[in-house]
């Protein structure tokens, strides 16, 4: 498995996987950087505060284990989309750890839509341990949203989930 740490080093980002480095100029190739060694199934862990890109997710594919060692830095998000919105669709099995992480929705999702950290489904398994999470901004804001296709799992221990509307909402979406 690879970790990824960050270090600003004379404005440049310089990454360090397993046993290979590369430096990187600007955010938004780290931010995809990041992206993609987790959602090829790679644990990560911070060595900075970042943001992800407004409406992006990242994909936690079935079969996939990651970690996300947040190393006592925040991960946040944010939407600005009408729709629903997720930062991490969780399939596989997803630990989060340490640290702190926010969402921020700007549109008003309304009843028939969500903005959420988490869509956990299809079998998905959401472990945070010691993790801060909280989302704002729509009266439908979720940090953790379980949908039942599938067997879902959600294991908190010694964190503080909060939401503008509720923390955790459990869907039944009838299929």
């Amino acid at each position: 498995m690879n970790n990824l740490k960050r270090r600003v080093k004379q404005s440049e980002l310089e990454y360090e996987l397993g046993r290979y480095k590369k430096k990187v100029a600007d955010q938004q190739k780290e931010i995809q950087e990041l992206k993609a060694q987790l959602e090829k199934g790679n644990d990560v862990t911070l060595a900075a505060d970042i943001a992800l890109d407004k409406n992006d997710t990242i994909t936690i594919a079935a079969g996939k284990d990651v970690t996300i060692d947040l190393n006592g830095h925040e991960l946040s998000a944010s939407a600005d989309k009408t729709g629903n919105q997720e930062a991490f669709l969780v399939k596989g099995d997803l630990t989060v750890k340490n640290g702190s992480m926010e969402m921020t929705a700007q549109n008003n999702q309304g009843w028939n839509a969500m903005a959420t950290i988490f869509d956990v489904t299809a079998g998905g398994v959401l472990n945070l341990d010691g993790v801060t999470a909280q989302t704002s901004g729509t009266d439908m804001a979720f940090v953790v949203h379980m949908n039942n296709w599938g067997e879902v799992t959600l294991n908190v221990k010694d964190s503080v989930l909060s939401a503008t509307y509720v923390a955790v909402r459990v869907f039944n979406s009838g299929y």
